[in-house]
């Protein structure tokens, strides 16, 4: 039985090795600038998504990460797909959960994929980080139950695209992938009693299927944008790596008991997941007319690490400046502040 901090330093090596997926699938969606295709194929007939099979023995499943995950820096924003977590073990089958057509095959380095599979004209399906045999091609049909290959890192990825689902956002133009404008709970899409089963192993204190927006207009919940002028600006703040520009004002699903907390991508502070005191006034009630807002900034393990001060200047764009300070309750502004927008 892993103990919390366990979890806390299996959950770091799943997330630092995400951050390099996540940029390579962008970079490759720009480069084709097609990226329907490349999640959803309109070609396909109309119908539902329905798994069938879990994609690994449930014996073999530690325990499952719902949505919303945090990890800056590629994932500072919640995340939008769930992990199955299995101890590291490489080696392990995994199984289609569903028929589909295969969409795109990635790889990411030695041993270590991603399939992506067409179900209808409006859902797909991926699974990412394991050892895909060297049979399968784009184009073919993919049965419900074939082995697809075997795990290789401490977890399994799955996603899914349902178009009929819009997750609301402020800007959805923030979102270079539908992954996320059209996630879908991929839990919810499994047949009984394996639905229920595999909720059972949902290693969190909120939402069994997890959240990804916490968007809400007029206050600080929710996503936000570092504004910049050009990539140099960038490179001087040394931000150039996805999700160093980031910040979240959202839950963390899987620790703390789904407290508020201020997910950092860089720039203003360490990049991380910081918790806020209890006494302090929830993201979602912090308006314009609340003016300044001073957080203490807590780790994981409760240790203060710093004080974050914010404001809004308007509906969608914040103040914000963060110290490695320790002692004070509150601090003015200073002129090393930055501005994030929605």
């Amino acid at each position: 039985m892993l103990t919390k901090k366990g979890i806390v330093i299996l959950t770091i090596v799943i997330i630092v090795a995400n951050i390099f997926i996540g940029i390579a699938v962008i970079e490759n969606i720009n480069e084709d600038n097609n990226q329907e295709y490349l999640t959803i194929d309109p070609t396909l007939p109309p119908g539902d998504l329905v798994f069938e099979v879990s994609p690994l023995s449930l014996d073999y499943i530690d325990y499952i990460i719902p949505l919303g995950q945090l990890g800056p820096v590629g994932h500072t924003l919640p995340t939008n797909h769930i992990y199955f977590v299995h101890g590291g073990i490489s080696g392990q089958p995994v199984y289609a959960p569903a028929r589909g057509k295969i969409l795109e095959i990635q790889s990411y380095g030695t041993d270590d994929d991603e399939i992506r599979l067409g179900v209808s004209n409006s859902k797909s399906y991926y699974l990412t980080h394991l050892n895909l045999s060297d049979t399968f091609k784009v184009g073919d049909w993919v049965e419900t139950g074939t082995l697809l290959g075997y795990t290789t890192i401490s977890a399994l990825d799955l996603g899914v695209i349902d178009t009929e689902i819009t997750i609301y956002f402020i800007n959805p133009s923030r979102y270079p992938t539908i992954e996320t404008i059209h996630c879908g709970p991929p839990i919810h899409y499994f047949v009984e009693p394996l639905r229920t089963q595999l909720y059972d192993k949902v290693h969190t204190s909120g939402d069994k299927d997890g959240i990804i927006s916490y968007d809400i207009d007029g206050t600080l919940s929710g996503n936000w944008f570092l504004k910049y002028e050009d990539e140099s600006e960038l490179e001087e703040l040394n931000a150039t790596e996805y999700g160093a520009t980031h910040l979240a004002f959202v839950r963390d699903p899987i620790y703390l008991n789904n407290k508020w907390v201020v997910s950092i991508g860089g720039v203003i502070f360490d990049p991380g997941v910081y918790l806020f005191q209890n006494e302090s006034i929830a993201p979602p009630n912090v308006t314009l007319s609340t003016g300044k807002c001073t957080y203490k900034l807590y780790d994981r393990w409760n240790t203060r690490v710093g004080l974050l001060i914010v404001q809004l200047l308007d509906n969608r764009t914040i103040k914000i400046e963060a110290f490695h300070d320790t002692i004070n309750d509150t601090r003015d502004f200073t002129s090393n502040y930055f501005i994030y927008e929605r």
